[in-house]
């Protein structure tokens, strides 16, 4: 069971219609979900409250589920999508309240809409104020809830937790954006404000909406900043266990008290600590974790390959509470890239492992699945800008040491790391550019060419490549707000949604991110292992087999035999698309043909595998820069020829 929120202001002299409420309502669910809610209107204002349940689906414990009322107080009409995770915080201020929307009204009512700022947890929030005729619509500090609004002056205001729900209303029109539909297929997902729609926009995290009858701003209430450095007389061992405690909150603030509760399950730490936490936190006696490990296609073994099976196995097997679930690839190479909000809808593809998860807990009574995404940000950054750091504040010996560690780690020659780790910190993007190019180096805009499949002259476009200096809290702020984060946020969401389940993401908590915003670089690299600090506080709690790896583990390492399976396919796909005259204007034929043609055979490719999984380690995906490309030419044919069709209607 989830909630979801819509409201409307009018600006042109009408009453709120409660038709466009009902409309706005009646378009959020989908086939598989029963739809509940609940409205209201004031003068020119309405808000609706919506819940959608999995169909023939049982409250949690058998419970009735809660009457659905927005809250109405004489002054306030609140509609708000909320899991509040610092209710004890608020509770000292304002003692026990009924429900987490109580909080709201309080806050509010005390101090203002700057109050609201002091809610710490996942929500969007549509408030009516009667006294001052003013709509606050809000959304949570990362941006873990969707929100969209749309506003034309002299018509008004209209906003939803789904895009959908504000263009059923009617009132505004949103016509769709071709460049943003193929902006998308360029794996762009840096726009944080734009959709597919003219006219229609996100509400980013940590930003509020307020309207009026006669006025309408956005404002950003909270962002991630530079804060002091940890001061030197804190040592490494104490903050590692302060890390530990925040953690710990992190996990268990966002458990339900009762009923099933879910969680990823990776061959990562993020994933896989909050895994373990979780399942030694419970809050009841009959609760189990249901744990979601991606695996390979069941006519693979560890004997083939290796993926993230073995390492999350060990995970769920050493606490009793965890019942673990595999999600077995099985190959679609016909799924559509997303040009559309309403693409997450459709029904379930065989290769899409995560609504296949979603679906399962969905089934067996679940709300809340938590996840590792957002840790690589902040808490568990992988270090990169630290050592030059170290040698910018003079602290020579360190950085000695871990130049010497971080060599042997990961097999390099200390020169090379000298150079591609430290030195590129340094030197002017355009030189590092340079360099690579010379050196044949593999550096982010080539990787986003190989993978989206455009020319050079189209790829440029799309470049934003993060630049990493030498200060890594300055670098994890860049990455924190890069897109991709919010993006992927939206991306669970909308997958949740789609069987009535939401995500958590402790890895996300506020304390959490500011404790470890605030460590020195010589916290985040150990006897060259990064994520250091991260590593220690989980000793004990993961197995060393993850606290000693490289890396993340792909869930699907065979799917590198499967596209070699496909080549002639793929090259034959290819041919009968470069008879499109403005698909040879956008992609690189030639280079995408290259890559197909350069596949090893399926003996070759299984024994790297083989030999990678005796190092207990993964290679590269050899589909990068084929599958994606193909997939997004076909998907932009069948865009093109839409908008043909509608110029004709026209």
């Amino acid at each position: 069971m989830i909630q979801l929120v819509a409201s409307l202001l009018r600006q042109d002299g009408q009453p709120a219609d409660e038709g466009m409420l009902r409309r706005m309502a009646e378009a959020m669910p989908v086939d598989d979900l029963d739809l509940e809610y609940s409205l209201k209107t004031d003068g020119p204002a309405g808000l609706v409250l919506i819940r959608l349940t999995r169909k023939n689906s049982l409250p949690v414990a058998g419970d009735a589920f809660a009457p659905l009322e927005i809250y109405d107080d004489g002054r306030l009409i609140i509609s708000a999508d909320l899991r509040l995770y610092n209710r004890a915080e608020l509770e000292k201020t304002f003692g026990p309240q009924e429900t987490d929307v109580h909080f709201i009204a309080r806050l509010y009512e005390t101090q203002g809409k700057r109050g609201l700022d002091r809610l710490e947890g996942d929500f969007t929030i549509a408030l009516w104020d009667r006294q001052s005729g003013q709509m606050v619509m809000k959304r949570d500090h990362v941006g873990v809830r969707p929100a969209y609004y749309a506003q034309e002056p002299g018509k008004g205001v209209l906003f939803s937790s789904l895009g959908k729900g504000v263009r059923a209303a009617g009132l505004i029109k949103t016509p769709i954006n071709k460049q943003a539909q193929f902006d998308h297929l360029s794996h762009d997902p840096s726009d944080q404000v734009g959709t597919f729609h003219h006219n229609m926009y996100r509400l980013p995290g940590g930003h509020e909406a307020v309207a009026t009858v006669s006025s309408f701003d956005i404002h950003e209430y909270w962002r991630l900043k530079a804060i002091p450095l940890l001061p030197e007389s804190v040592t490494f061992e104490d903050w590692v266990a302060e890390l530990k405690d925040i953690f710990r909150r992190a996990v268990t603030k966002r458990l339900p008290e009762k009923g099933p509760i879910g969680s990823h399950l990776s061959s990562g730490m993020d994933s896989a600590s909050i895994s373990a936490i979780a399942a030694e936190n419970l809050k009841h006696d009959d609760q189990v974790l249901d744990s979601y490990t991606f695996a390979m296609s069941e006519e693979f073994t560890e004997e083939d390959m290796l993926d993230e099976v073995p390492y999350a196995k060990k995970v769920a097997m050493a606490r009793n509470r965890i019942s673990w679930n595999r999600i077995h690839v099985k190959y679609d190479y016909t799924t559509k890239p997303i040009a559309f909000e309403e693409d997450r809808d459709h029904k379930i593809g065989p290769n899409d492992l995560e609504l296949q998860a979603a679906s399962d807990f969905s089934g067996k009574g679940g709300s809340v699945i938590l996840s590792g995404w957002g840790g690589d940000e902040i808490a568990t950054y992988t270090g990169t800008g630290a050592l030059a750091e170290l040698l910018v504040k003079g602290k020579f010996s360190t950085f000695a040491h871990e130049v010497k560690m971080y060599s042997k780690r990961r097999e390099q020659s200390v020169t090379r790391v000298l150079y591609a780790v430290v030195g590129a910190r340094f030197l002017p993007q355009s030189v590092l550019d340079f360099a690579k190019d010379v050196t044949g180096f593999r550096n982010f805009k080539e990787a986003k060419r190989r993978r989206s499949g455009f020319k050079n002259s189209i790829a440029t476009k799309y470049d934003r490549p993060l630049r990493r200096g030498p200060n890594s809290q300055k670098n994890r702020i860049e990455k924190f707000y890069n897109g991709n984060l919010h993006w992927r946020l939206e991306e669970w969401a909308y997958k949740g949604y789609r069987h009535a389940v939401q995500y958590a993401f402790p890895m996300l908590d506020l304390e959490l991110i500011n404790h470890c915003l605030a460590c020195p670089p010589e916290f985040l690299l150990r006897d060259g292992y990064n994520r250091a600090g991260f590593r220690a506080a989980m000793r004990g709690v993961l197995p060393d087999e993850i606290l000693t790896n490289r890396w993340k583990h792909i869930a699907a390492p065979c799917s590198n035999i499967e596209v070699i399976r496909r080549k002639d396919a793929l090259l034959a796909e290819l041919d009968e698309l470069e008879k499109n005259a403005q698909l040879r204007e956008i992609f690189d034929f030639a280079a995408i043909r290259k890559r197909l043609h350069d596949l090893p055979t399926e003996e070759e490719e299984r024994k790297r595998l083989a030999y990678w999984a005796t190092k207990g380690e993964q290679g590269y995906n050899l589909g990068n820069g084929i599958v994606s490309p193909i997939a997004s030419m076909k998907r932009f044919l069948e865009l093109k020829a839409e908008e043909e069709q509608s110029s004709e209607a026209d």
